[in-house]
């Protein structure tokens, strides 16, 4: 099988959203996330899945909503399980016959994520 070790990272969620955001999803992420004694929010959250997009953002693999949520706290960053773009793309071009699955979840066996 084909696998992709993933680095740990922290990533800027600044990335406008590319696929289907639920609105009240992301505001019960919002609302969970804790404040410290300045009321500034303290990220809590897992680790997102992201593909490094050779320098133009980062496509979310799994935790959509959790970027969107962080972007929404102006949060400068958050931690991420981040894949190189070459490697993904050589991924879906030798797996899936170089169409994305439209459910990410079907990529999930494919990467390998510390602590996971």
């Amino acid at each position: 099988m084909w696998t992709i070790e993933t680095t740990r990272g922290r990533i800027k969620p600044s990335a406008e959203p590319t696929g289907c955001v639920d609105e009240d999803k992301v505001n019960e992420i919002v609302q969970s996330v804790p404040r410290d004694e300045n009321e500034r929010p303290v990220w809590n959250q897992k680790p997102v899945l992201v593909v490094d997009d050779k320098g133009d953002g980062f496509l979310a693999i799994d935790g959509l909503h959790r970027m969107t949520a962080a972007r929404q706290l102006e949060l400068e960053s958050i931690d991420a399980y981040i894949i190189p773009r070459d490697e993904f793309d050589e991924l879906i071009d030798m797996e899936f016959c170089g169409q994305v699955p439209p459910d990410f979840s079907d990529l999930d066996d494919y990467f390998l994520v510390d602590g996971a």
